[in-house]
Parts: C-alpha cells; sequence; structure tokens
C-alpha cells in the first residue's frame, strides 16, 4: 500500500458515528455512513466508493429495543422476541 490516507469522521452529540470518509491511500473515496433513531438505535447504515451507493441497510427494533427486522433492500429478515430469524 502506498499513499498517506486521511481519515474524518463526524459524531453526533452523543458520539455515534455519523459518518467517515477516506482521502487517499487505497480507501481513497470512501464514505460510510450511520443513521439513528430517536433512541440512539443504529438504523441505517451504508457505503459509498467514490459518490456510488454500495451497500445500504436499515433495521428496525421492537420491545424493549430488540431487533426486529434488517434489510437491504433487496433481501430482508424478521426476528422473533428470542432473536430466532422468523422470516427471511
Amino acid at each position: 500500500m502506498t499513499g498517506a490516507t486521511s481519515l474524518t469522521k463526524l459524531l453526533d452529540d452523543a458520539g455515534n458515528l455519523l459518518q467517515e470518509s477516506y482521502i487517499g491511500g487505497p480507501l481513497n473515496g470512501v464514505i460510510v455512513t450511520n443513521h439513528y433513531d430517536a433512541l440512539l438505535r443504529r438504523d441505517s447504515s451504508g457505503l459509498r466508493v467514490s459518490a456510488s451507493l454500495r451497500f445500504n441497510h436499515g433495521s428496525s427494533y421492537g420491545d424493549a429495543s430488540r431487533l426486529l427486522t434488517v434489510g437491504d433492500g433487496t433481501n430482508s429478515a424478521t426476528y422473533d422476541q428470542g432473536l430466532r430469524i422468523k422470516r427471511f
């Protein structure tokens, strides 16, 4: 690997990582983003390379903040209260 890499991180007031971006080196142009709901649970994240979306996922939560669903726009999974996959 050659070249220096600069990493920039953007945090919200609670210290959650909202975005990290790389300039230079082998990760040049990579941007990772996260979004959090009102209870500070990550409900989506994405990966961009040179402004092109490569991966995106979202999730939702049920009672007691247990993971309920997770999906990427094409595939999804639903979990029961024991965190067993109920539907894929």
